[in-house]
């Protein structure tokens, strides 16, 4: 419903699981030319801890800026034949038969298109809880800086009290940053998120040391997100795919890799299923078991991290313990990558 390519508050990390992804899109040559920067290595610290380097899983990654990728894999999406429009919402759908009815709305324009399936890929559900109280309730917020030290060919995940801060190294020494934390936190810089940010940088050095020179060279793109672990796979007569499925924790970084890959293992189950003329229920039961297989282990680790954040000892012990053991550290980065099936 919005124009193309518009930025999110995304740190654009693709692991190298995505690697394997590419070959089932039919994009191994074009992702060669994918706007990114290669990443070698990861910095985790927290407050009171050293700052452990460690290699990335696979051994490499790439760090892209969200609205360039998603410009670019529109691009791919459009040239091998799928119709694009931008600000443009589905009103409604009824279903005819075998089909399903969908009316559009956009531009000052209305029609009606006939598909076989609908699939939901709105991304995090709507916040339920009151506002007023904000139990529960946590802040993301996107920026790039430039002028960063110490972040060449690295991805950075930095904690403080009840919160973290995410590097993604962009070239000629600029930087995403992404923070995900307690909206209490907002609240007490009194809205102010460079105010926010001076503190976590004092709070944490080794997040004082990357900004120490930099400047903010783009404006702030935030949202608010309700932790909610709920998995729907269809419902209402549509397939959900992303974080429409259930709340991806960004603390693993794999939020578009998750979403890729769910999106093509949901593509090959409807493609198969509508040839042998099954149901779209049974399609979304294989859906849903597949996926488990797939992902659950990998997001409940994520929610375990989530939880350890919010104890400032329990992610300095854990940090401590990643930090003096290597089998501890490189169990701690590994576990956390989506393991999507080829």
């Amino acid at each position: 419903r919005e124009a193309e390519g518009r930025d999110r508050v995304c740190g654009g990390f693709l692991g190298s699981e995505v690697q394997a992804l590419w070959p089932l899109l039919g994009l191994s040559e074009e992702a060669k030319a994918l706007p990114g920067t290669p990443v070698r290595t990861l910095l985790l610290s927290s407050p009171g801890t050293r700052c452990i380097e460690t290699v990335l899983p696979g051994g490499s990654g790439t760090a892209v800026h969200r609205a360039d990728f998603d410009r670019w894999l529109c691009g791919q999406a459009v040239a091998a034949g799928a119709v694009f429009r931008a600000k443009t919402s589905a009103a409604q759908m009824r279903r005819d038969g075998g089909r399903w009815n969908v009316d559009l709305t956009g531009n000052k324009t209305a029609e009606q298109v006939s598909v076989r399936a609908v699939i939901r890929a709105h991304g995090r559900r709507q916040i339920t809880a009151p506002l007023s109280g904000r139990t529960g309730i946590f802040f993301g917020c996107k920026t790039v800086y430039e002028n960063c030290r110490g972040l060449e060919r690295r991805v950075a995940l930095h904690f403080a009290r009840g919160a973290h801060v995410g590097f993604d190294a962009l070239g000629d020494g600029r930087a995403t940053m992404c923070l995900y934390t307690d909206h209490a936190r907002m609240d007490a810089a009194g809205g102010d998120l460079d105010r926010m940010m001076d503190g976590l940088a004092s709070e944490n050095p080794h997040v004082g040391e990357h900004l120490r020179f930099a400047k903010r060279a783009a404006g702030w793109t935030g949202c608010q997100a309700q932790p909610d672990n709920r998995e729907v796979f269809y419902e209402g007569g549509a397939f959900r795919a992303g974080d429409a499925v259930t709340m991806v924790n960004p603390i693993i970084g794999g939020g578009i890799p998750i979403a890729m890959g769910s999106s093509i293992l949901l593509a090959q189950l409807l493609t198969e299923g509508f040839a042998a003329n099954r149901g779209e229920g049974a399609i979304a039961a294989d859906y849903a078991r597949r996926w488990r297989k797939q992902l659950r282990k990998r997001l409940r680790y994520g929610r375990w991290l989530g939880q350890c954040e919010r104890s400032e000892f329990a992610t300095y012990l854990v940090l401590r313990l990643a930090g003096a053991h290597s089998f501890v550290r490189d169990r701690l980065v590994r576990y956390s990558r989506p393991a999507l099936a080829t």
